[in-house]
């Protein structure tokens, strides 16, 4: 009954060991092939058929491995269950495959009558796949490292730069107050004395920009130019006061700059125009975004706008202004607000201007 039963059992192996996807080897106590799986014939060339020949004689010997056996023999004794073993099947003229296997008893008995299962993995198009993932993966930190470095030192080198530009316009503002002081016409000195201004202005922005290469916040960054425009045109010596309201919207440093530069010539303006006689007054900038859409204003209390805005004449700032608006794809408006002049740009997309490679 035992034998009948261990017969039936082997016959089960057998037939599952035939219909295997994997490749599988049912082998005696002298590790003598009972009956191979039809997978394991296409997947390994073992010159002829391999039932009833020793492993180790199988194909040139590359089956002949000492840990292979060594795990068969643990199978066979009842030691303790290896659930996976990878081992190399190195074959004469052939590439090394990379395999993983599993070795289980099946039946017990006599030499002759012991079987275990011996299945095989071939794990060699994975292995090559996790080796070519992780070669991927370090050239890509590679190239990410290289991409970092580079632009840490273009970071450090547009700051150099604006560090320079930033001394060359403090220098530039210099020259210009020394000729301002040595010329008599009242008219050439205020001309002279306004250019001085705008240029110890974009010195200051140059400087706040150092700090963000990239993304600027606008409201720091209007308040410290409104603390600029303060110190090098009111002076203290002028009852207006200047002040900043904005939101906690970032921008680019592009955008930064034109805002920057159409803040100031609004500025500009009003302390020109809208406080004459030492008049006392404020003076409010303003941003505001609700993506897509924000808007920058100018607005003062001043003396508002003149009668006959008609023959008002177009300035240099005023073009500005228009360009910078253009580029911005902005609107600009001017309102009197009476008292006072506003003067708003608004946009229906995020500003954006281009950098100076793709202007």
């Amino acid at each position: 009954m035992a034998n009948s039963a261990m017969t039936t059992g082997e016959g089960l192996a057998e037939q599952l060991v035939l219909s295997s996807f994997m490749p599988a080897l049912l082998l005696d106590g002298d590790t003598r092939v009972v009956i191979a799986s039809r997978s394991f014939a296409r997947t390994f060339e073992t010159n002829g058929n391999p039932e009833h020949r020793l492993l180790a004689e199988l194909g040139l010997g590359e089956w002949s491995v000492p840990q292979l056996h060594s795990l068969i023999e643990v199978a066979l004794g009842d030691g303790p269950i290896i659930d996976t073993y990878e081992m190399d099947l190195k074959r004469p003229d052939t590439a090394v495959r990379r395999l993983r296997v599993n070795a289980r008893k099946v039946a017990s008995g006599s030499v002759a009558e012991a079987r275990v299962l011996l299945t095989i993995e071939d794990t060699t198009d994975a292995r090559l796949a996790a080796e070519a993932e992780r070669r991927l993966v370090r050239e890509r930190d590679a190239l990410l490292r290289e991409r970092s470095q580079a632009a840490e030192d273009r970071s450090l080198f547009i700051s150099e730069m604006r560090h320079r530009i930033a001394n060359s316009l403090q220098i530039i503002a210099s020259i210009l107050m020394l000729k301002a002081r040595a010329v008599k016409s009242d008219e050439g000195r205020m001309h002279l004395e306004d250019a001085c201004d705008r240029v110890l202005t974009i010195a200051g922005i140059q400087r706040q920009l150092c700090e963000g290469l990239d993304d600027i916040a606008v409201g720091p960054y209007l308040t410290s130019l409104a603390g600029s425009l303060s110190a090098s045109m009111i002076r203290g010596h002028r009852p207006v006061t200047l002040t900043v309201e904005a939101d906690e919207s970032v921008v680019h440093s592009n955008v930064a700059v034109s805002m920057g530069l159409i803040v100031t010539e609004l500025v500009i303006n009003a302390l020109k125009h809208a406080f004459p006689d030492s008049r006392a007054g404020s003076i409010v900038v303003r941003y505001r975004s609700d993506p897509p859409k924000w808007a920058l204003s100018v607005e003062d209390d001043g003396i508002g706008m003149p009668k006959d805005r008609a023959k008002a004449h177009v300035g240099l700032g005023t073009s500005l202004i228009s360009a910078l608006a253009r580029q911005m794809k902005a609107v600009v408006a001017v309102a009197d607000c009476n008292p006072g002049t506003k003067t708003t740009l608004t946009g229906s997309a995020d500003p954006i201007v281009p950098t100076p490679a793709a202007a």
